[in-house]
């Protein structure tokens, strides 16, 4: 990622901003793998586990206000 490097200073902003998208986005692909692996019997473990994964992530984003902000242009 050009400009990288500015993940690595000790800049505490910088590092909640990347928190907080990185949890967006994961969020997003845990819902994409519960989707792809619905019905499948390898995926009984996952599955089981969706609910709480659902309410820790819910908690998550009524906490964070970084989720108000606009995207940026």
């Amino acid at each position: 990622m050009p400009q990288s490097e500015i993940l690595l200073c000790n800049d505490h902003v910088t590092c909640q901003l990347s928190l907080s998208d990185l949890l967006g986005h994961t969020g997003r692909i845990w819902d994409c793998v519960l989707d792809w692996s619905a019905g499948q019997p390898w995926a009984e473990a996952i599955h089981k586990r969706k609910e709480v994964m659902y309410l820790s992530y819910a908690r998550w984003k009524s906490i964070d206000y970084l989720l108000h902000l606009p995207p940026p242009p």
